[in-house]
């Protein structure tokens, strides 16, 4: 019995037996007990475990119960305080209220049970009122729902009376009726029929047109999802790339043509919008990824150009010279090892770093030049000598294309140097400048540099005062108009080859038949008068001839004047054109030797030309 699972039998079919164990236990002596006693204080023990364990169990169902049963009233309540509540909902609530008043179930004290039914009876009496108000208003509602439902066919029945020529128009008049209608559908079942009827006949009227126009707008919402589609493939083509800037500029067009393009179906709409975003999205975080790393990686070759920089500026007060030029060579091989830096930062390091390096050289150049001070500044003064006599020629023009009388060079030569520019032009420009040319030739020499800078200047002061004094060295080698013959038949022979080279047949227009015509011609040539013309040797043998005729014009030297300036433009610009038609020809082939020591035939030592072509 104690093991049993019914409560029943463990309170009220336990009494019986355990009463007639107890009296013959009385009658019984202790030794008669021994055995017997243990197993009846086992059973005891397990019954009172079981109705403690079911008195617990009893407990929590209870007290669960409760939990639940004040949750429904709380729901009830919250519902009745609702503004929004509506006549289903309140007829719900209040059938639910009257099974809890009639069936609250086991709870753990009659308190709760009355505190429980105190809360449903006061919310059945609120709901009962509600739901009568929801009641009438339905029934209001209902009954201007009609009227509504009659003003919707008029307008339905005037849109097919009018035939709306604009399309977007009637569709949009027509979607909206029936929205209406839809939010108007609730009326009375005995009410509304002949409404029903009159709006069915008026929209059966309109809704092949208006289908028409939708089936037309979802094939254009086709077309539309086809491009975004389109749009959303090249950006994922796009979104794992490393041209960042070319792909951003890239990445932004589709962007604006994506919003160029109208609305797709609204079924794959959001799906395509999330794919071209998650697209554009994926490559711009790795940009912006990139880009943190990048300026990483500028911020720590700053840092090293920074310090390479530090190092050239601590070479400026270096007493050894080659040491120093030594250890600028060795920090510009470091410099290019360096990578890039940020933009805004590059130039201005490259700018101190170069204008150290320069401030080492020129500490080098200026104890080279050391020695040849005195010798720069006496070509420097001649040069200046002969700058003052072209300027000075400007305050007397008129006097320049005379041949003034000769004067000893005691009048003219020596005096300008030492003593200044003179007051006004001199007396003969040809001997000051033939004196000035043999002071020059006769001057000690100077470092290389200095002295291509300083005869650049010499020269270009010579051209200005032969261009001031044009008549003063007429028949003499600074004669502006000596070389000018010479240098237009310069002109005339480079451009006779540019005009050859641009009025022969490209081979690359001809007609194959006329490349065909013109091999047949060439293997005749070949037979009849034993060589044939090599295209590519007359190429060499023309850019050789430009290339003497460039040696010539470098001869002539200077030739000032306007005439002079303008046939060196001329010349310049021939030449430039010449190399432009005719790059650089491939080598001559190299003579083979025959095998044996004989000439084959077509062998160039015998003039015979190739050999003629079988086919």
């Amino acid at each position: 019995m104690s093991a049993t699972q019914d409560l029943e039998e463990l309170t009220t079919g336990w009494k019986a037996p355990h009463g007639e164990w107890t009296a013959l236990a009385g009658e019984s002596t202790p030794g008669e007990l021994a055995e017997l006693a243990p197993r009846v204080a086992a059973a005891e023990q397990k019954r009172g475990d079981r109705l403690f364990a079911a008195r617990e169990a009893r407990r929590r169902r209870e007290q669960a119960n409760l939990v639940k049963q004040k949750a429904r009233c709380d729901e009830i309540e919250r519902a009745l305080a609702d503004e929004q509540l509506t006549l289903k909902d309140a007829e719900h609530f209040l059938r639910l209220t009257r099974s809890l008043l009639g069936n609250l179930g086991r709870l753990p004290a009659r308190q709760d049970r009355e505190a429980l039914s105190e809360r449903l009876r006061a919310a059945q009496t609120g709901l009962t009122g509600r739901v009568r108000e929801l009641r009438a208003l339905v029934e209001w509602k209902q009954w201007a729902n009609v009227g509504v439902q009659a003003a919707l066919c008029q307008r339905l029945e005037a849109l097919a009376e009018r035939g709306e020529e604009d399309d977007e128009a009637f569709a949009r008049e027509f979607r909206q009726i029936m929205t209406e209608w839809r939010q108007a559908s609730d009326v009375a079942r005995d009410e509304g029929n002949d409404v029903w009827r009159r709006f069915k006949t008026a929209h059966d009227a309109l809704y092949p047109r208006f289908e028409a126009l939708r089936t037309a707008k979802d094939a254009v919402r086709g077309e539309n999802l086809a491009k975004k589609v389109a749009l959303c493939e090249e950006a994922e083509r796009l979104a794992d790339s490393t041209e960042w800037i070319k792909v951003a500029q890239r990445m932004t067009e589709l962007q604006e043509q994506w919003k160029q393009v109208g609305p797709a179906t609204r079924k794959d709409e959001r799906e395509v919008w999330n794919r071209f975003r998650a697209a554009c999205g994926h490559f711009f975080r790795r940009r912006r990824q990139d880009l943190a790393e990048r300026k990483e990686v500028w911020a720590k070759n700053a840092q090293l150009k920074e310090e390479l920089c530090g190092k050239a500026e601590a070479l400026a007060d270096e007493s050894d010279l080659d040491a120093a030029k030594a250890a600028v060579r060795q920090l510009q091989a470091e410099w290019k090892t360096v990578g890039p830096v940020r933009r805004s930062r590059s130039e201005t390091l490259w700018q101190r770093f170069r204008a150290a390096c320069d401030q080492v050289y020129a500490r080098a150049r200026e104890a080279v030049d050391a020695p040849f001070v005195e010798h720069i500044r006496a070509r420097a003064a001649l040069c200046e000598r002969l700058e003052a006599l072209a300027s000075d020629a400007g305050d007397d023009g008129g006097a320049a294309d005379a041949r003034p009388p000769a004067v000893t060079p005691e009048a003219g030569g020596e005096g300008g140097g030492e003593g200044g520019p003179p007051a006004g032009p001199p007396a003969d420009p040809a001997e000051t400048v033939a004196a000035a040319r043999a002071e020059w030739r006769a001057m000690e020499p100077i470092p290389r540099p200095q002295e291509r800078t300083l005869a650049a200047r010499f020269d270009a002061a010579v051209g200005r005062v032969v261009d001031r004094f044009p008549g003063a060295f007429a028949g003499t080698d600074l004669d502006p108009l000596r070389h000018v013959p010479a240098l237009e038949r310069l002109c005339e022979r480079v451009e006779s080859l540019v005009e050859a080279e641009t009025s022969a047949p490209s081979a690359d227009a001809r007609s194959p038949s006329e490349i065909l015509a013109a091999r047949l011609r060439e293997a005749l040539a070949s037979n009849t008068m034993g060589g044939r013309a090599d295209a590519d040797a007359k190429r060499r043998e023309d850019a050789e001839t430009v290339r003497r005729l460039q040696a010539e014009r470098r001869a002539l030297g200077v030739i000032p004047g306007e005439t002079g300036h303008q046939l060196s433009e001329r010349f310049r610009a021939a030449c430039d054109r010449y190399f432009k038609l005719n790059p650089a020809p491939p080598p001559p082939p190299a003579a083979s030797k025959p095998r044996g020591g004989r000439p084959r035939r077509g062998d160039a030592s015998r003039g015979d030309g190739p050999r003629r072509r079988r086919d």
